[in-house]
């Protein structure tokens, strides 16, 4: 492949990410089970840790269920308000807690589960986060839902990604029992919109280097 021809193509790949936005509100129209396995089939072809390959998916796209599931997570925030005092902690919990339940007007939630972290690694590592920053379950599912989200957008599909409902991980897993030796780790809404936001921009790229 020429340069030009390289130089063509990353131009045209930064542009494609430059103008995905995450999207929060979406229109009534669905998502078919064929863009959804799509997408998943997108997902699965990220990199994993020794190619364990340690992820699990669940569609939610009855809207029944999304608003169980959306109720679950506003009665844990709920919950958790009552027991902080009034001041800006609580204000600000609150306020930031509506991005948890966005999810009630997506035609379609996916639920994400990681495979845990082998045992024999607790050896290595000191903490428990260093446990599963070490084992790197969790880094490549950031990978597998960006696979997915890219995918959905060049199918017209928009989404979002989230891991604050996982403030109700324990009630959610009740109801959706991950698989043995799994946990969840993360939420992607998808679906189609009429909601464009302008892109916020980037500092330079001068301010990420060290």
């Amino acid at each position: 492949m020429s340069k030009t021809k390289d130089v063509f193509l990353y131009n045209d790949y930064l542009n494609f990410l430059k103008n995905k936005r995450s999207i929060r509100i979406y229109n009534n129209k669905k998502v078919s089970q064929d863009d959804i396995l799509k997408i998943i089939n997108a997902g699965i072809q990220a990199p994993s840790p020794t190619n364990t390959q340690g992820w699990k998916f669940k569609i939610i796209d009855d809207q029944n269920e999304i608003y169980d599931l959306t109720l679950i997570i506003k009665n844990e925030i709920d919950e958790y308000l009552i027991k902080l005092d009034d001041g800006f902690l609580k204000q600000s919990f609150k306020e930031y807690s509506k991005n948890f339940t966005f999810l009630k007007n997506s035609p379609c939630v996916i639920l994400l589960y990681s495979i845990k972290p082998r045992k024999i690694l607790r050896n290595f590592f000191k903490s428990k986060l260093n446990f599963y920053k070490g084992e790197g379950s969790l880094l490549s599912l950031g990978m597998v839902m960006q696979n997915m989200m890219l995918s959905a957008y060049t199918l017209g599909i928009s989404s979002c990604p989230l891991t604050g409902p996982l403030i109700a991980e324990k009630k959610i897993t009740t109801k959706y029992p991950p698989p043995k030796k799994y946990e969840l780790s993360g939420l992607i809404t998808f679906g189609f919109t009429n909601n464009f936001p302008i892109n916020p921009g980037r500092k330079p790229m001068e301010k990420f280097i060290i």
